[in-house]
This record gives C-alpha cells, sequence and structure tokens, in this order.
C-alpha cells in the first residue's frame, strides 16, 4: 500500500487486511537498497516511536529487489523471515556478517563518531538445483533461487554509501570484538601443501586512540584471540619445537590482513564504522569538539591505524603428525 508515512501506509492495509497489524512479533527489519541510499530520515521514525516495534528485531539491507527475498520459495521454514531468522542464528560458524538489533542499529544513528552498519542479505542463484523435469513420486526439487546472508552495509549520516564482503567484515568484527566463532584458513607453514583450517573459540580487542605531539590522529587496536587446530593437509610434524608458534604468527598475520582490508574500505568510503571517532569523543573531548564537523570527510580517512594481535592456539586435536604426508612415505 502506498502512503505518505510508514505509519499512513499501514492504516491504508486495513482497507485490505481485515487483521490488525502487531509489530511486537518482528524478527526482522528488511530495508531496500535503493530507500537505504536515498536516506532513511523519513522512515527511521517510526521504528524508533512506535511502542510496539521490537528493539531487538534484526536490521539487514536487501541488495537488490526486496520483493525477491520475499518471493524465495522457502523449503526449510515456513516463511522468508523465519529462514533468515535462522541463518542469523549460525553466524558464529563463520563471523561472516554483523548482528546488529534495531535498537543498536538507532543508537550508531543517534552516536557521535560511529556510523551505523548492519548485514546484508540477497538472492542467489541454487547451485544444487538440477534443471530436470519432475517425475511421479520423487522429492520436491530444490528451488533455483536461495536466500543469502552475508557481507556488511556500511551508512554515512542515514545514507548506505557501499559494502564490506565477508573477509573484510571479519576485519571489522575483529576490531570490534565481536568474533566469537569461525574460521580461519592459514598457508602451510612447510610452505607446500594444502591450508591449515583454525576453529576460532573467542576474541576481544580494545581501541587506543591517540593524538601524537604533531597533530596526527592514531588508533592502535589491540586483538587477543584463541583457536584451535581443526584440519591440516601439510606436512608438518607438530612435536617439533616451534611449528605451534609458527603457526600462532600466521594466525595473527592473517588477523591483522583482515582487519587493515577492513579499514581501508572504510576510509575509502569514509564511514566510520569502527567507531574511531567515539573513542577520541571519549579520550580527547576537547580536542573532539574542534573535528567533529569534519570528521568523517577530511579526518577519518586520515586515520593512523596500527593493528597487535595475541593470537593462541589452544588445542591440536588427537594426531601430532598427518596421516598422509611426506615425512611418512
Amino acid at each position: 500500500m502506498a502512503g505518505r508515512t510508514i505509519f499512513d501506509a499501514v492504516r491504508e492495509l486495513s482497507l485490505l487486511v481485515p487483521k490488525r497489524l502487531f509489530f511486537a512479533q518482528n524478527r526482522e527489519v528488511l530495508l531496500g537498497e535503493e530507500l537505504a541510499r536515498q536516506g532513511l530520515e523519513e522512515v527511521i521514525d517510526f521504528f524508533d516511536r512506535n511502542v510496539q516495534m521490537r528493539k531487538l528485531a534484526y536490521v539487514l539491507v536487501v541488495k537488490g529487489k526486496i520483493e525477491e527475498v520475499i518471493d524465495v520459495p522457502n523449503p526449510h521454514e515456513v516463511c522468508p523471515a523465519l529462514r533468515i531468522e535462522a541463518i542469523i542464528r549460525q553466524q558464529q560458524q563463520s563471523s561472516h556478517f554483523p548482528l546488529v538489533k534495531l535498537g543498536d542499529f538507532l543508537g550508531f544513528l543517534a552516536t557521535e563518531g560511529q556510523e551505523a552498519y548492519c548485514a546484508v542479505v540477497r538472492v542467489k542463484k541454487n547451485p544444487t538445483q538440477v534443471l530436470r523435469p519432475r517425475k511421479p513420486f520423487n522429492p520436491a526439487p530444490e528451488p533455483y533461487l536461495e536466500i543469502k546472508v552475508t557481507g556488511t552495509a556500511l551508512f554515512r549520516k542515514d545514507k548506505l554509501v557501499g559494502y564490506l564482503n565477508e573477509h573484510e567484515t571479519r576485519g571489522l568484527l575483529w576490531a570490534r570484538g565481536e568474533v566469537q566463532g569461525g574460521h580461519l584458513n592459514l598457508p602451510c607453514p612447510a610452505g607446500k601443501g594444502k591450508p591449515v583450517s583454525l576453529n576460532i573459540l573467542r576474541s576481544e580487542a580494545r581501541m587506543i586512540p591517540e593524538i601524537t605531539d604533531d597533530g596526527r590522529l592514531r588508533v592502535t587496536v589491540e586483538i587477543r584471540e584463541e583457536a584451535d587446530l581443526a584440519e591440516t593437509g601439510c606436512p608438518f610434524d607438530l612435536r617439533e619445537p616451534g611449528v605451534v608458534k609458527k603457526l600462532e604468527v600466521l594466525q595473527a598475520e592473517a588477523i591483522e590482513r583482515e582487519v587493515m582490508s577492513a579499514v581501508r574500505r572504510a576510509q575509502e568510503y569514509k564511514s566510520d564504522v569502527f567507531g574511531f571517532g567515539a573513542a577520541f569523543h571519549r579520550r580527547y573531548p576537547q580536542e573532539w569538539r574542534e573535528i567533529r564537523n569534519l570528521w568523517a570527510e577530511e579526518f577519518f580517512p586520515l586515520v593512523e591505524v596500527k593493528v597487535v594481535v595475541y593470537a593462541k592456539i589452544r588445542r591440536i586435536g588427537l594426531r601430532l603428525k598427518p596421516l598422509v604426508g611426506e615425512e611418512l612415505r
């Protein structure tokens, strides 16, 4: 239904729907890409003011047409909203998208030195779908399209300005201490062989803002992370001294690359989703008053970021040497 405001459109629905809408059961708030790029100023007040609107509902930007997400056939759940919620519950398996609830999103919009961000949902072709005619008594074929939640939508004030991919998204989550699961692939420390996969257990982070004597803005991001060795096809022996330490060095380097890739992308879009500005606001309130109006356009893209990672491998599993490897032949 068309309406000059969201509330107007909701009331116009009473001409078609015999029941009154009840927003307290909302699971997600989906924002269309076109609307988000134009700006949320004209629509966000309804979500903040309405007493029924759950602040625990997740906010997502739909990359593409929003009607495509709603119309995707759903063999696993009753409706697309429940399927998206089920995918969100598995976020710790990958840490490839942020968990941003409506209350958090509204808080980002109202916080100085902190831009808003949220997860991205889109429709993609289902690679398991087989184009063949159905036969009697056969199971229903896989749908042609499927829903995927991945990446991060970046905002500047109330407008969508760009996206982070999966690895850049995890870089953002590393810096904010929000990675509590997922996997990390490292190159083989022996120089050749398949990658080494780690199971991320937990992480924490803190930001240390600094204004140098010559007036430069610098932020040190300290990250502490722990993981288990999950899988390796590498020909190396974990009994040898220094092997685990070398894996931890590679682990820290991989995390640092992800964080720096996210920082460069955010600075390119001039979207301070890390909250560097808020950190300067807390530590240097007087200096912040002088730079606050030009923070996004001039100061944030020039912030020097240093990443310090303390990585630890807690467990290596039940085997010290690969079952099949060059040293065992």
